[in-house]
């Protein structure tokens, strides 16, 4: 799951976004939910390796203190991710399926998520 976080944000991040702030250029409000995104993005990393760190920990002691540091991760995790998917469905989303087709969409995830070559 942690993977896929970091590979979805890296898509975005590198594809995705940067189109979307090309075309959006005129519009302030629609720039400013853009560069909210990749901040968020660098917090939810923050948080995702603290989870990462916390589950090594847990499969290396399997100690009870190691699965409360990893609920508290988690938790954490969650404080940080679930308010930004909402921005990102509720005020991102709209901004790019505004400004880019379908096909263009269909390009941007062959490239950065279905070709496993790169």
């Amino acid at each position: 799951m942690m993977g896929f976080l970091h590979a979805h944000q890296a898509s975005e991040d590198a594809g995705l976004y940067p189109l979307v702030r090309e075309r959006a250029a005129g519009d302030p409000q629609g720039l400013d939910v853009l560069d909210r995104m990749p901040r968020d993005h660098d917090a939810v990393a923050f948080e995702v390796a603290k989870v990462e760190a916390a589950a090594a920990a847990l499969s290396e002691s399997g100690s009870d203190d190691a699965a409360r540091a990893t609920a508290a991760a988690l938790d954490s995790l969650g404080v940080v991710l679930l308010p930004h998917l909402r921005e990102e469905e509720n005020e991102a989303m709209p901004i790019v399926s505004r400004l880019i087709r379908a096909r263009e969409w269909d390009a941007l995830e062959k490239v950065h998520n279905l070709d496993r070559s790169r």
